[in-house]
């Protein structure tokens, strides 16, 4: 009678342990997969940061900026002759006497 039962509980053993690696070894593949899957995630953003980073140095060349800003923005090149009239502005408003504020009407 003993030695049955020493039988059985070897073998429900052994098939336990025959379950439990069986069981080990799909959660390793299964974490494998996660594994994988998160390094195509990883290698995708750098890849997008690499393109970020790329867009970002086109985007502060002066010669870019340019463009944008004439082609976009309609931004015009200052003349000089609208340099002297800004300066002659400046100076004209300069040269005008500040009225003290009791004179504009205010208290």
């Amino acid at each position: 009678m003993h030695k049955k039962a020493f039988l059985f509980t070897v073998l429900g053993t052994q098939l336990l342990f025959v379950f439990l690696l069986i069981h080990k070894s799909s959660q390793f593949i299964k974490e494998s997969y996660k594994k994988q899957k998160l390094d195509v995630t990883k290698n995708e953003l750098a890849h997008t940061k690499e393109q970020y980073t790329n867009q970002r140095y086109a985007l502060k060349n002066p010669a870019q900026i340019k463009k944008f800003a004439q082609e976009q923005l309609g931004m015009q090149p200052i003349k000089i002759n609208q340099i002297k009239r800004i300066a002659t502005i400046n100076q004209t408003v300069l040269d005008k006497p500040i009225a003290p504020l009791e004179q504009k009407g205010l208290p």
